[in-house]
């Protein structure tokens, strides 16, 4: 199984980065201004990017300390893939496990995704710690 994996600590506390990632003004935040999402279990969230590309993912788990989610639709080599935020705390901060796996096969476009989602986990730590992400316009 192929996987991107990152670990990275947030100075921000474990509910204020589970609402990133899980409430639609957290998400518009930090990955894509163009977002369709909610809290649900069993939701689809449709996150558009601006070159007309998109990910429908399919909301699996949202415990406070694991939010999961699978790929439904988008770029072929996502559809099937899944995600996960792993939150732990350590002092008052957020330890961020982050892991996108289940990918059909090691290629330039998962090395290319492991590259942007690095990019990406940094707009969510930028986000967390002070209000202000990078994500993308989603025009």
């Amino acid at each position: 199984m192929r996987e991107i994996y990152h670990c990275l600590l947030i100075k921000a506390p474990v509910e204020k980065v589970y609402k990133s990632v899980t409430e639609k003004s957290g998400l518009s935040g930090w990955w894509t201004k163009n977002v369709d999402a909610q809290p649900v279990e069993g939701s689809i969230s449709t996150f558009r990017f601006g070159t007309g590309a998109f990910n429908k993912m399919k909301v699996k788990s949202l415990d406070t300390n694991k939010v999961e989610w699978e790929c439904v639709d988008g770029h072929t080599e996502w559809i099937n893939t899944k995600i996960s935020f792993e939150l732990h705390t350590v002092d008052s901060k957020t330890k961020l496990i982050f892991s996108h796996y289940n990918w059909p096969q090691q290629s330039e476009f998962c090395a290319e995704c492991s590259f942007i989602w690095a990019y990406y986990l940094q707009s969510l730590k930028d986000f967390c710690e002070t209000g202000r992400g990078t994500p993308n316009q989603g025009n």
